[in-house]
């Protein structure tokens, strides 16, 4: 589509826009021409034909004549019109009126203002006078307001033209940086609806000559984060590795230790230090799951959640009865997920061990799968809700807690359930009075 309207508009965003606006402006010019030169040709030949009139009504005056009943018909609107624009008077030697356009209108005083402004009836009047060879004379009197109109018409022949050139000018402006800047809106759309982690470079094709520059920088941009992703969980991976290994030999030559053979005190210390290596390597192990969950998708592929399930509670079925807590999987269906199958058995383990964690001796902890969602509820202390969304970032912890972890539990889980298209979140009870936590993945059907 961008090559198409390319080939239309001009590889450029400078030759969309002079392609677009030329022409639009030509055809407004073109359109207020015509209508100023309708518009002002009708004017005129109207003023014209009443002139005529008049000048017909005052000729056969003179020649003392009168104009027959049909061509009076046909100028009575003419002089219907002409009513008190203009003043026609003929006077013989005699100084008696043989000709009066407007039989109502005082004769004109010769209270002069100007060379050719008489002030008579109320208003100004520009007169000009003509004297006949028989000795009379010709009066033809104009209302100076009546000049004004005149001009004011003109005007506003003109000016209401112009203002729809001006519109006409703005609306194509308007439509042709629209139209123009059309590959700069596609590429903001396009980094608008990317997240956080799709850093695969853009495409250059279709996106005008001005904005392959920025897209070649972007592209450069995002290889250079992604160099330097890529380092951060290489380092994060290999120190997760370097602790652990040495941990695992400091837990080993702990427990070589007999403890009976220790007294009070080298006992306590004894338990401090192994559960220090212990809560240093579970810190090792969620960096770990921190640095393989920012890591680039697994494949995916369409997976039974109802297996997923059974498998995760069979693995820590074990730790939840040395606690004494009641792990069910109470009800399932034909559900399925498009996900990779192991990160959703990480999410899965991590939700559950967290309850187990901070459930107390005897609780209860239900999981259910019912039309596409997963429900994980016990019967715990729950969350608070102004923490529901803060849990899931990295090292955040429930302050009234006193387990102690690294708060990176909740973090791989929302980590796998964005590569994987899940939706995660904690709701209100149902059930069990303590936290709820929802699992599902949007526009996906139960099977």
């Amino acid at each position: 589509m961008s090559l198409m309207r390319n080939r239309v508009w001009g590889r450029s965003v400078r030759q969309r826009i002079q392609w677009l606006v030329i022409p639009l402006l030509a055809i407004a010019i073109v359109v207020a021409s015509t209508t100023l030169f309708v518009s002002a040709r009708l004017k005129v030949s109207n003023l014209l034909q009443e002139q005529t009139d008049i000048l017909a009504i005052a000729t056969t005056t003179m020649a003392g004549d009168q104009i027959g009943p049909r061509s009076e018909e046909m100028i009575r609107k003419s002089i219907e019109a002409y009513k008190g624009k203009f003043v026609i008077r003929i006077r013989d030697a005699a100084g008696r009126t043989t000709f009066n356009s407007k039989p109502d209108l005082p004769p004109f005083s010769r209270q002069e203002i100007g060379e050719s402004m008489i002030i008579s009836h109320g208003g100004i009047w520009l007169v000009r006078r003509y004297n006949l060879s028989s000795g009379g004379e010709l009066v033809i009197g104009r209302p100076r307001e009546e000049s004004d109109k005149i001009v004011w018409q003109v005007v506003l022949s003109a000016l209401i033209p112009l203002l729809l050139v001006f519109a006409a000018s703005v609306a194509a402006v308007l439509y042709a940086v629209r139209i123009g800047l059309m590959p700069l809106s596609d590429l903001s759309n396009e980094l608008g609806h990317r997240t956080a982690d799709r850093l695969d470079t853009l495409n250059t094709a279709g996106r005008g000559e001005e904005l392959v520059p920025i897209v070649t920088s972007l592209n450069g941009l995002f290889d250079r984060i992604q160099e330097a992703m890529r380092r951060e969980r290489e380092f994060i991976d290999d120190a997760a590795h370097e602790i652990r290994t040495p941990l695992a030999a400091i837990k080993a030559q702990i427990q070589v230790i007999d403890r009976s053979t220790l007294d009070g005190d080298a006992q306590k210390r004894f338990d401090n230090i192994l559960l220090g290596v212990d809560r240093a390597a579970s810190m090792a192990d969620s960096l770990l799951d921190q640095a393989k969950a920012d890591q680039g998708r697994a494949p995916q592929s369409l997976v039974k959640v109802a297996s997923v399930l059974r498998r995760s509670i069979a693995d820590l079925l074990p730790v939840a009865e040395r606690k004494g807590i009641k792990l069910e999987l109470s009800k399932t269906d034909g559900s399925v997920f498009h996900c990779a199958q192991q990160d959703l058995q990480t999410i899965m383990g991590n939700i559950l061990s967290n309850a187990i964690k901070y459930c107390a001796q005897g609780a209860q902890i239900q999981v259910s799968l019912s039309s596409g969602r997963i429900a994980v509820e016990d019967s715990g202390p729950g969350i608070p809700e102004d923490m529901r969304d803060k849990i899931f970032e990295r090292f955040v912890r429930l302050e009234c807690n006193a387990v102690h972890g690294a708060g990176l539990g909740l973090s791989v889980v929302q980590s796998l359930a964005n590569a994987n298209s899940l939706k995660v979140a904690v709701v209100d009870a149902v059930a069990l009075q303590g936290a709820r936590f929802e699992i599902w993945q949007p526009e996906t059907d139960a099977v």
